[in-house]
């Protein structure tokens, strides 16, 4: 059900798909995250030192959701 009502939220503000955000909307994201109204899947969750692991991760596809890097 959230993934729709995301997918819809996209459709009325005209969004489409890219690989960089700029301040205002990563602003609006973190936002909308914390209000609840779209919820994040991660997929994987791992320490800095295995970052190479992480970009292989995202590249292949093989899972579905984000890949986290701890850095702290």
């Amino acid at each position: 059900a959230q993934g729709v009502a995301h997918d819809q939220h996209l459709r009325e503000r005209g969004a489409r798909s890219r690989a960089s955000a700029d301040f205002a909307e990563v602003a609006e994201a973190i936002a909308l995250v914390r209000s609840g109204a779209v919820t994040p899947q991660i997929g994987s969750r791992m320490p800095l030192p295995a970052i190479v692991q992480g970009y292989r991760a995202f590249a292949t596809r093989a899972q579905r959701g984000k890949v986290v890097i701890d850095v702290g």
